[in-house]
This record gives structure tokens, C-alpha cells and sequence, in this order.
């Protein structure tokens, strides 16, 4: 009987990791993009900024963001005249070049950022693009 007990357990499905448990956030050369990680923040560029973009662990403390370990995305850009996405990598990504994804931007564009793994909850993965 104990086998038989060990056998269907062993072939049980586990309960699925929850959801968004992590949090994680879009860093310009170390630096989070969004000013404090608040419900209503926005996070924004301006088009002319340079650097690496990544996303993120954050660890959040009083008046600071502490950048940890990084995590795969993909990048889209929403246009602001259609509301119409599309892909600008084509892969998953550890780093990209912030200008080079500008370049392809214009004020009002967004960009989104797309983690690739459910535990990582990332409110502020739309960047508003500025002047």
C-alpha cells in the first residue's frame, strides 16, 4: 500500500509558483526610470536619452531603489497616433540600447517593456516617451 501511495504521489501535480511575487523594475544605467515605484507613477524618457536599458529585482528602501538581479525581456513600441504595438526585439534580451530604441520613437510613443516570467510583477513596463 505504501507504494502504491508513493507512486501516485510522485506523479501528482504540484500547485503552480504564484503569480507577480517579485518585483522588478526598468533601470537607465543603473538608475530606475520611474521616480518612485507608486501606483500612479508614470515612467518616461526623453528621446534623446543614451544608456542600457535593463529590468531589474528591486529592492525598495526609504528614498532609494536598489537595482539586483537582472531578468529576461522583450521590448515593443506602442505607437501614439494608432495605439498600435509592435515587437522591436525579436528575443528575449538581458540589455539593450536605450537609443537605439528611441531612434525608432516619436513623443508620445511608448515604450513596453515585457517580462519573460510570471513571477515578476513590473507596474511601471510602459515608458512614456517625451520631447
Amino acid at each position: 500500500m505504501n507504494m502504491l501511495f508513493l507512486f501516485l504521489w510522485a506523479f501528482l501535480p504540484s500547485a503552480p509558483p504564484e503569480d507577480f511575487t517579485r518585483c522588478a523594475a526598468a533601470f537607465l544605467d543603473g538608475k530606475m526610470i520611474v521616480a518612485s515605484y507608486d501606483a500612479g507613477a508614470v515612467a518616461s524618457l526623453s528621446r534623446g536619452q543614451k544608456g542600457t536599458l535593463t529590468v531589474n529585482a528591486v529592492t525598495l528602501g526609504p528614498g532609494q531603489a536598489d537595482a539586483g538581479e537582472r531578468t529576461e525581456f522583450m521590448v515593443a513600441i506602442r505607437d501614439a497616433k494608432t495605439g498600435t504595438n509592435w515587437m522591436y526585439t525579436s528575443k528575449w534580451v538581458q540589455q539593450v540600447s536605450v537609443a537605439d530604441v528611441l531612434a525608432r520613437c516619436a513623443p508620445g510613443d511608448a515604450v513596453v517593456v515585457i517580462t519573460s516570467d510570471r513571477q515578476w510583477a513590473l507596474p511601471h513596463g510602459e515608458i512614456v516617451v517625451r520631447e
